[in-house]
């Protein structure tokens, strides 16, 4: 059993008008705001958000914190490169309960306070220790 993460086909030119809003966003508040200093964000948006519509890289990052990762509270499902592209993903399918079906949470007896202390946990040790 297999997920598959299809990309839209027109995603990349929604995604530019979306950084012209911003753009215009921030100048706005820029003009009202003198001492408003979050200009940095449009470009800074801009530069990752295209890295992140590739799925090759996705499944770079997936493999690399599969390997880096070795807390018992998480698992990276295998990605299938030879049915993965730039705009295709395939991974391993792994049944589970999304983080905000608080009803299927608490059926399964999952401790949601413990749950987001691992999260922000695991999410530092990514960012802090990994570097990404």
């Amino acid at each position: 059993e297999v997920a598959v993460k299809i990309q839209y086909p027109r995603l990349k030119n929604m995604i530019g008008t979306d950084i012209i809003t911003i753009q215009v966003l921030m100048n706005g508040l820029a003009y009202f705001f003198p001492n408003f200093e979050f200009k940095w964000i449009v470009p800074e948006f801009r530069t990752n958000i295209y890295k992140e519509l590739n799925f090759e890289m996705e499944a770079d990052n997936a493999e690399k914190i599969a390997i880096l990762q070795n807390s018992p509270k998480v698992y990276i499902p295998k990605v299938y490169r030879e049915y993965s592209s730039k705009r295709v993903m395939t991974m391993e399918f792994i049944n589970g309960i999304k983080i905000t079906d608080v009803t299927s949470l608490d059926a399964a007896g999952i401790n949601r306070k413990q749950l987001m202390k691992d999260l922000v946990e695991l999410f530092s040790d990514q960012i802090f220790k990994h570097g990404f």
